[in-house]
């Protein structure tokens, strides 16, 4: 009988491959810059290596397993993605202080304002479900904290940059990490007039 456990080390490895991908891609994709803030946006390292040592330490939770690799390859399916729409435009380092110029809604961005982050997140959530312990669900809690904080400071950039009128429209529209869906709402109709009342103002 076939045993799903014995799937763990070729998971793991799954895993590692796809955090080294997106780490490496992003180093490549954006434009390092010397005046960074150090904070919280820069514990996200902190995050992946807790992730990763976790996953090392824990036995492949069988039933997280798809929903796990599904988390994977669209963490890494989101990453090639937004890789591809930024090509060819300026796009700096995680909490640079430089002021934006321009408002990208493209590819993912037209949905979500930072596809990277969510790209990163999806991935150590599909890790952290399949090895579940304290400390890959500590080091992804640490991570998410880290991209918020960091993604919080680049939207706060937009408000002194020529594009700030334009950059709230687009936040009305889109989630930080994850779509905004528009709300549905259910229109009721009048009531029909009570024949008690007479005639309404204005009928023939």
């Amino acid at each position: 009988m076939l045993n799903l456990t014995d799937f763990s080390d070729p998971i793991r490895t799954f895993a590692i491959m796809v955090v080294a991908a997106q780490l490496i891609g992003a180093v490549a994709t954006f434009k390092l810059r010397r005046d960074r803030r150090v904070g919280g946006g820069s514990l996200f390292m902190l995050g992946y290596v807790g992730v990763m040592i976790g996953s090392q330490t824990s036995e492949l939770f069988v039933p997280a397993l798809i929903p796990g690799v599904l988390g994977l390859a669209a963490g890494m399916g989101v990453f090639i993605w937004a890789r591809v729409t930024i090509h060819g435009r300026y796009f700096s380092y995680i909490n640079s202080r430089d002021v934006p110029e321009f408002v990208c809604s493209d590819g993912p961005y037209r949905w979500v304002r930072h596809p990277f982050y969510s790209s990163y997140l999806l991935a150590l959530v599909g890790t952290t479900v399949m090895f579940p312990n304290p400390i890959t669900a500590a080091g992804c809690v640490v991570a998410y904290l880290s991209f918020n904080s960091a993604a919080a400071f680049e939207e706060n950039k937009f408000t002194h940059s020529v594009v700030a009128g334009e950059y709230v429209a687009y936040v009305r529209r889109t989630g930080r990490f994850v779509p905004r869906f528009p709300r549905v709402t259910v229109s009721t109709p009048d009531p029909l007039p009570d024949s008690r009342d007479g005639p309404r103002p204005g009928a023939g």
